[in-house]
């Protein structure tokens, strides 16, 4: 089988992550797949593992500081040595460090081709720099947005012709065990209308947003009920936030959920409030399941949802849009209804797993059999 080096940054849990277990599972009977993992390996590392899939980290810190830039020298020399031993035909990064690494690593080792799979919208003069610098040595960029792309090309001058969309998908027809018992370990009455999300508790996420329209929404719903999936740095001063505002016992904060997804079968209302977004595998796991919703517009949110068609979308950082958003949808039924169905037949028709799965294959074959 021909070999595939996936190098990533890190492996806990985000889109980028999700991804590449996603790809791992179609493919590893097709490829013989190695995953290698700058930092630590965390919740997706282990889920590849499974697969029985051979995952090495090499244990770069989270922080960037002196000992984080003092390690990355011996790093690359150690990474280097791995690829003249497993000689992959493809290697393939992920995430801004790992693009970098894998195309110095690729390029020195003499892998045939080198891709570079962009995510997030990342910002910086150094990485602008970098990226532009050192985009020639790779064939071609993945990103997974149309707006990604025009990213990549006004701020890294990467040739349109070098970049490939490939949009996210995700599993359709996902079935959950009886929604009532999850309604039960959250303690919600019958009465409780539930608006929820599902996100890394970090600040371009927006959460914060979220509760401060959820303080004027709490007032005027009694029955009302927020429910927040997820851990990260901001947990802290989210919570503090939520008990400033004395709704202790109307947000519900579950931490860290394996299958956060499952949350989705109790919302009625799933609210994505992100400052930054590139194409959020949540909110396309939102519309398969026909799920009412409220987004903002940025990144790569308006490819996947038109306002007022598969969902409501507003202005980032706009509270008052978003809570008058919100209470529209909590007062008509009949709206969330009609939104979540033209959502779901959307995502079914445009974000299956298996047409993102294909396009990978195809990208891979493509090369590999000379095609490119």
């Amino acid at each position: 089988m021909k070999r595939i080096v996936f190098l990533i940054t890190d492996c806990d849990f985000g889109g980028a992550e999700q991804v590449l277990f996603e790809l791992c599972q179609a493919l590893h009977k097709e490829f013989s797949i190695d995953v290698l993992i700058l930092k630590q390996k965390g919740y997706f590392a282990r889920r590849i593992e499974e697969l029985g899939l051979k995952v090495k980290s090499y244990g770069l810190g989270k922080k960037v500081n002196l000992i984080y830039l003092l390690k990355l020298p011996l790093i690359f020399i150690r990474l280097c040595w791995e690829l003249k031993k497993i000689k992959p035909e493809i290697i393939q990064g992920i995430l801004f460090q790992a693009n970098l690494f894998a195309k110095l690593s690729g390029w020195l080792c003499s892998v045939p081709y080198i891709f570079c799979a962009v995510h997030t919208f990342d910002q910086g003069r150094i990485k602008r720099f970098l990226e532009r610098l050192s985009f020639k040595l790779a064939e071609v960029y993945i990103v997974v947005s149309a707006g990604l792309r025009e990213f990549c090309i006004n701020n890294f001058a990467i040739p349109e012709e070098k970049i490939l969309v490939i949009r996210n998908g995700v599993q359709l027809n996902l079935s959950f065990s009886s929604s009532s018992e999850l309604r039960k370990s959250l303690k919600l009455k019958d009465s409780n209308l539930v608006i929820g999300a599902i996100a890394r508790l970090h600040r371009e996420k927006g959460i914060d947003l979220l509760i401060r329209a959820f303080q004027a929404l709490a007032k005027e719903f009694p029955e009302l009920i927020l429910v927040i999936v997820g851990d990260g740095e901001e947990r802290e001063n989210l919570e503090a936030l939520v008990k400033n505002s004395g709704l202790e016992d109307r947000v519900i904060f579950t931490g860290f959920q394996e299958a956060p997804e499952r949350y989705l079968d109790v919302f009625e209302i799933f609210v994505l409030p992100s400052r930054v977004e590139a194409m959020p595998i949540t909110l396309l796991q939102a519309m398969s399941l026909g799920k009412a919703i409220v987004a903002t517009k940025v990144g790569g949110i308006p490819e996947l949802i038109e306002d007022s068609q598969e969902g409501l979308l507003v202005e980032a950082e706009d509270q008052f849009l978003m809570t008058r958003a919100i209470s529209r949808l909590v007062k008509d039924q009949n709206l969330r209804k009609v939104l979540g169905e033209k959502a779901e037949a959307r995502a079914i028709q445009e974000f299956g797993l298996e047409k993102m799965i294909s396009s990978y294959r195809e990208l891979y074959l493509g090369y590999l059999e000379g095609k490119k």
